[in-house]
């Protein structure tokens, strides 16, 4: 039993004798409050062949056709099983009632559905890049040649594909099998990336062509390394696919798959035309019809949302399925003849101990594996305190996990003091800035591996530098505590300030002070807003992301810093045991955390 296993692990697991898992029965019709549900007993060995034998699609009747989606979305690198509780790295060496989901689970699941329903599709919701060991080590590489074993019929492209930016996307796709769907993207000014993407693919099920349009979010401007690319008009994009789909390619049926979240998914819908169903990924929805499987799971909403679209009226139902290998969403139409969805029946399928991993595709991952524990597993220092990100610590305020970044990042400036000849400079930036939403994980107290470390950072980052005028670092403050940034605060060090949360928006931030760099004695000092400040700062937040466009706007003189995992990895070294504290740089007024924790709420579930 390792540091991180509790007796909550297992309680999905004891709980089984009377928690049920719900899948699909014979039915005629189903309305949309899915009844008439079977249950099977999570007592019984629930391999993929009886998830299949337990579920059967519609009774077709004249005029009518049925249809199967067999989705999944955000997989973010999870090709091992995942903590039950976290859907962070399992941490109880494989034990099968602490460990859900992995590559093989999902690809058993997957397959079998597949060959049971011939009517059916298999669709990836995108965002299949970044979260683990495995692609921080073989990129691209280990995530084609494992998704490309899941029989898909299409897939969207997720942001944090863009996590090696757009030549990174570009070597991906040209690896992938299945048809890379989005209507909405500009790609003129990127063209390695016009052959790879399309619009739109479409398929035949019996006897009926099915077009698949994909959508992404516009917000992958501000969240995504995009280069030249430009995100156009989800709705209109849509629309616009759909009606030649139907007008010159004559489809029967017509799908969405976007990587947008529920939200905005919803949106489209009710403003679609032709559109029977959006199937989605992006903001790691759990959707679920009934008692869900495990109470560390709380759905979000019922499966499938059912909207009405304002354009032509018809039913059109919106579907995800949470994220992390959790889950394989299931959901059974039947269609009348004008491509409208009459029934429906399904939920989102639980992977846990009862869907066996795959034999063979368990030993094809063995070799990657093996050199994953290797590397994951080499010690870079430890820790005498809990490292916290959990449940939103690092959205809510300061965070010791931020903090313990912070230092490091203000580290690798004092070494970098050299740069300057000035006799007074006693560290090259004294201001280091990072996104919330870069932290996704916490640390416990012990020995930090560098596992660890990627749980926390995953992403392709660096720490780099540059001079941001003081004025600009005020309104830095602000767009951290604005009513209207949904995406996420920095974590800040060597800044001081009072923040008002009754005030207006971009008025709640006063007494900022900032910490000298020329100076024998550091000290904080008020800001001047015309002078210019030499920051450190991760370079997703320096490029606009999570909305922090004045950053590089009204900057100079940026130089490239090194990667972010070295750098900690270093701090470590020196600095362990490390017992970094909550900071006190801010002095909060009115702040309300549960509105807060609303605000951010799909954020903080997107953490691990």
């Amino acid at each position: 039993m390792t540091r991180w296993h509790t007796k909550q692990h297992v309680v999905c697991f004891i709980l089984a004798s009377s928690i049920s898992l719900y899948l699909l029965t014979d039915a005629a019709t189903v309305g949309a409050s899915n009844q008439h549900l079977k249950t099977i007993s999570s007592d019984e060995e629930l391999s993929a062949d009886s998830v299949a034998d337990s579920s059967k699609v519609f009774a077709e009747s004249a005029g009518t056709f049925n249809l199967s989606i067999i989705h999944f979305n955000d997989f973010h690198a999870r090709f091992e099983p995942v903590g039950v509780q976290t859907s962070g790295r399992c941490r109880d060496d494989g034990d099968e009632d602490s460990c859900v989901g992995g590559f093989a689970r999902l690809f058993t699941l997957a397959s079998r559905l597949k060959e049971e329903y011939p009517n059916s599709l298999v669709l990836n919701a995108g965002d299949v890049f970044t979260g683990s060991l495995w692609f921080a080590l073989f990129k691209w590489n280990v995530t084609s040649h494992f998704m490309n074993k899941i029989p898909q019929d299409a897939t969207t492209v997720g942001n944090h594909e863009f996590d090696t930016q757009v030549s990174g996307l570009v070597e991906y796709l040209k690896l992938v099998n299945a048809p890379v769907v989005v209507a909405n993207i500009d790609t003129s000014s990127e063209p390695e990336l016009t052959p790879l993407i399309k619009k739109s693919t479409i398929v035949e099920r019996g006897g009926k062509k099915i077009g698949i349009v994909g959508y992404v979010t516009r917000d992958y401007k501000n969240i995504a390394n995009i280069g030249n690319l430009r995100i156009l008009d989800e709705i209109a994009s849509v629309n616009a696919e759909a009606d030649r789909l139907v007008q010159e390619d004559k489809v029967d049926i017509v799908i969405v798959l976007s990587h947008a979240g529920v939200e905005l998914d919803q949106v489209v819908a009710k403003a679609s035309k032709h559109v029977s169903i959006v199937v989605g990924g992006h903001s790691h929805t759990f959707l679920y019809s009934g008692r869900p499987p495990c109470p560390f799971d709380k759905p979000k909403g019922p499966y499938p949302i059912v909207v009405r679209s304002s354009v032509d009226n018809r039913q059109v139902l919106v579907v995800q399925a949470a994220a992390y290998t959790r889950y394989l969403g299931l959901i059974h139409l039947q269609y009348n003849g004008q491509g409208n969805i009459v029934s429906w029946n399904g939920n989102p399928i639980f992977l846990d101990k009862h869907v066996q991993q795959d034999p063979a595709v368990v030993a094809e991952l063995q070799p990657w594996k093996q050199a994953v524990d290797k590397v994951g597993k080499d010690v870079k220092g430890s820790s005498v305190v809990l490292l916290d990100a959990s449940q939103g610590a690092c959205y809510l305020g300061e965070c010791n996990m931020g903090a313990m970044l912070l230092q490091a990042m203000i580290q690798e400036e004092i070494n970098l003091r050299v740069r300057l000849d000035k006799a007074t400079l006693w560290t090259y930036a004294s201001v280091a800035i990072i996104n919330s939403g870069g932290i996704r994980n916490s640390i416990p107290e012990g020995n930090i591996t560098y596992e660890d470390i990627l749980d926390v950072i995953p992403f392709e980052e660096t720490y780099s530098t540059c001079e941001l005028v003081g004025e600009a670092l005020g309104w830095v403050l602000e767009r951290s505590v604005a009513d209207d940034n949904k995406n996420g605060p920095v974590q800040i060090a060597g800044v001081k300030a009072t923040i008002d949360m009754a005030l207006p928006s971009y008025e709640r931030v006063s007494n900022i002070e900032v910490m000298c760099a020329d100076c024998r004695v550091p000290r904080y000092q008020p800001l001047d807003p015309d002078r210019w400040y030499r920051i450190v700062v991760n370079d997703f937040t320096y490029n606009g992301g999570d909305g922090y466009t004045m950053i590089k706007k009204h900057s100079r003189n940026y130089e490239k810093g090194r990667s972010d995992k070295a750098i900690v990895m270093d701090y470590l070294r020196k600095f362990s045991p490390v017992s970094e504290a909550i900071p006190a740089n801010f002095i909060r007024k009115n702040q309300k955390p549960k509105l807060m924790m609303m605000k951010y709420s799909d954020r903080i579930r997107n953490l691990n």
